[in-house]
This record gives structure tokens, sequence and C-alpha cells, in this order.
């Protein structure tokens, strides 16, 4: 907290404090602080990875979708953004979405068994089983 004191832009500082919030499991506490950080350095894949992370488990799962799609952004070839964003967009019943989401994941790297899993469950939930086997 001294460093923040000091100098209140330093958003390395704000992401430690998120760590340690999010490593005591207060989540809302996490989400703020990396909100901060994220706000402080726009183009930090992990910070947005930590704060989708806080987000979802503070229950704010459209903040969470938004903060994947912006580490998509910010880092497009890496998968776990779209993986997870398409766990997400299945827990919210948006198949469709995830079934998008899950194929983009499933391009970056095509023998993921989790992403090719998944994507047969947002097809069948779409009311495409047959496509969901292949």
């Amino acid at each position: 907290k001294r460093s923040l004191t000091i100098n209140p832009k330093d958003g390395r500082s704000w992401e430690a404090m998120g760590r340690l919030y999010a490593d005591q499991q207060k989540w809302p506490a996490a989400a703020d602080h990396y909100a901060i950080a994220a706000e402080l350095r726009p183009d930090d894949y992990s910070i947005r990875m930590a704060l989708s992370a806080s987000h979802y488990k503070s229950g704010a799962r459209e903040a969470a979708l938004s903060d994947l799609r912006a580490a998509s952004t910010i880092n497009p070839t890496q998968v776990q953004p779209w993986q997870m964003a398409g766990i997400l967009l299945i827990e919210m019943n948006q198949p469709a979405a995830a079934v998008e989401s899950l194929r983009h994941a499933q391009q970056l790297e095509p023998g993921n068994a989790d992403t090719m899993y998944r994507l047969g469950v947002a097809l069948m939930r779409c009311g495409r089983p047959k496509t969901s086997r292949k």
C-alpha cells in the first residue's frame, strides 16, 4: 500500500494489491484493484486475464467476458481467452457465441482435447449433435 500512497499511477502496485486480494479469495476487491491496473496498463495481457478471473469468481460474468475479449485483442495468438470465453458463454446459455469462440481456440491449438470437448457441448446445445461428433 505504501507505493500506492507514493504513486497512485503505478500499475504494478495496483496489480500486486489485486493479487493479494485474490490470494485471500476476496474477489470483488481483487477485481477493483486489477481494474485500476488495467486502466493504467491497458496492453497488459496478464492483468486482463487476472481481472477476468476475479470478475468471474465475483459472479460478474459479463465483465469477465469483456475482459477475456480485451485479452484476446491484446494477444490474439493465445488460446486461453478464446477457450475461457467459450466456456463462459456456455455457462451463460449462449451456445452459438460459444461455438464461434471455441472454433477460434481450436484454430489456434488444433489438438486441444478440452477445447474439442467444450465445442461438442456447445454444438449439442445449439441442436447440432451430428456436427458435435466430428
